[in-house]
């Protein structure tokens, strides 16, 4: 595995030891929410550890396609208890859990997300002007009829070919509709805002 979760050990945490981790402001950014119930880098490297084994490609757990027995041998991989905040925010699939689960998906999947994400979001863009009305000027009719024919094929070629990417990239549906809705979250806006603050290790 590029970002062995058991390669850095004692005290350094995995943004300091894998410098394309450190790069990413999501994994070493704490919402102010978290912060006041107590949690602190170390929570945040904790479940860092557990994405990277919960989601890496190259996990020995990664064949398990079942989402809950995958998530179940993850945590006791890493050592999450019961009683251990990580526990609470896995199990809720809470804010920080979807962050890092997303933002590191989007790494290991580098170019295959791009060009699915970049499909979804035009496919959308297609079929939101198909449902704008025709227009009703004559000499636009057939214009506009065939344009709309053109998209609808363009719709169909991107949709198999985003399936295809799909297929490759997710390992079981329940990631899938987690990482299209954050995916959709994200394109909408506030994405920067939210790692406004400086990193805490950086």
């Amino acid at each position: 595995m590029e970002f062995n979760p058991f390669e850095p050990f004692g005290e350094t945490f995995m943004c300091k030891h894998f410098n394309r981790l450190g790069k990413i402001d999501a994994f070493s950014y704490l919402p102010p929410e978290y912060k006041e119930a107590g949690w602190d880098k170390k929570n945040i490297d904790r479940m860092l550890r557990f994405v990277v084994v919960f989601i890496d490609p190259q996990s020995p757990l990664f064949e398990e396609r079942d989402f809950m027995k995958r998530r179940k041998l993850a945590k006791k991989v890493i050592g999450i208890k019961k009683d251990d905040v990580e526990n609470a925010e896995i199990e809720d699939e809470a804010e920080v859990f979807q962050e890092l689960t997303y933002e590191y998906f989007r790494l290991i999947h580098a170019t295959n997300y791009e060009q699915w994400f970049t499909y979804k979001m035009q496919i959308a863009d297609f079929n939101k002007y198909l449902r704008t009305p025709i227009e009703k000027s004559a000499q636009k009719v057939a214009q506009e009829v065939n344009a709309r024919k053109s998209l609808m094929q363009q719709i169909g070629s991107f949709t198999e070919e985003m399936q295809k990417l799909e297929n490759v990239i997710f390992n079981d549906d329940r990631l899938a509709k987690m990482i299209n809705e954050k995916a959709v979250q994200n394109s909408i806006g506030g994405y920067a805002e939210r790692f406004a603050d400086e990193p805490e290790w950086h």
